[in-house]
């Protein structure tokens, strides 16, 4: 379990470092864009799944996300 939530890390940190506005390689401003989302996702209790993934499938969460997304 933990090799995975390290690995799961190290590939959000790579989304976040290749963002073209905010990341590291300002060459791919206005081509890449990635907003951190971790802190949007609703706990299984408020979801119609228990997954583990894909935000439980909440609808809250996915606008949330798509708000913070459009925001950049």
């Amino acid at each position: 379990m933990f090799l995975r939530l390290r690995f799961g890390l190290q590939v959000t940190e790579a989304q976040l470092t290749i963002d073209g506005d905010k990341g590291k390689y300002p060459e791919f401003k206005d081509q890449v864009k990635a907003v951190d989302t971790r802190d949007l996702s609703r706990e299984a209790e408020v979801s119609p799944a228990n997954q583990g993934y894909h935000y439980n499938h909440n609808a809250e969460t996915y606008y949330e996300v798509v708000i913070r997304w459009a925001a950049g």
